[in-house]
């Protein structure tokens, strides 16, 4: 599967997000930009919540999907616990009527993104107690063999954050079977 030259510019944007250095884990951050903050913002960190590992899956698509102008469930609208379960149960919801179209398959959602759409894959876990995941399907010159067998090709901020690796890394062989795919049209013209 080649790379339109719209993946490409897609490829770049999450690549200047510079999602290795910035979200990190157990660290209260700024979600539009991924930066430590020097104390939490109650508005987004629940103060009563006695968390002690924590990451940024879902502030890092909220953050992809706003400098895309992309709808999706964010702070400060909720706060960020929970929020990759919360950002699933909404693009099922109420996606379709933000312009989100679900994906039934990975090969199609990694031809999307290579053909510079913005993609995201999530998983729901339905013990409310436990946390969901949420990444964005990387533009990724690549074969159907390497999706069927590893997944599509992702970026992130979770346990691992990575600006590519495929998505049995990030979600795990087992939770790759519950994920879904949903898919958003972009205007390039319009971005920065």
């Amino acid at each position: 599967m080649e790379v339109s030259d719209r993946g490409y510019i897609l490829k770049q944007i999450y690549d200047k997000m510079l999602v290795e250095k910035l979200f990190s884990q157990n660290t209260y951050i700024d979600w539009m930009t991924g930066l430590p903050l020097d104390k939490p913002d109650n508005n987004i960190y629940d103060p009563t919540c006695k968390d002690s590992f924590f990451t940024h899956c879902s502030s890092f698509v909220a953050s992809v999907c706003y400098k895309l102008n992309v709808p999706i469930l964010c702070p400060p609208d909720h706060g960020t616990e929970g929020l990759a379960n919360l950002q699933y149960d909404w693009l099922i919801k109420k996606g379709s009527d933000c312009g989100w179209k679900e994906i039934t398959s990975s090969v199609d959602a990694q031809n999307s993104a290579n053909n510079g759409h913005l993609v995201v894959i999530t998983y729901r876990n339905f013990n409310d107690d436990n946390k969901g995941h949420i990444a964005i399907v990387l533009p990724f010159k690549t074969f159907f063999i390497l999706i069927k067998l590893f997944g599509v090709r992702i970026c992130q901020a979770g346990t691992t954050n990575s600006s590519s690796m495929f998505a049995t890394k990030g979600f795990s062989q087992k939770k790759i079977k519950s994920c879904k795919y949903f898919c958003h049209d972009i205007d390039i013209n319009k971005l920065n």
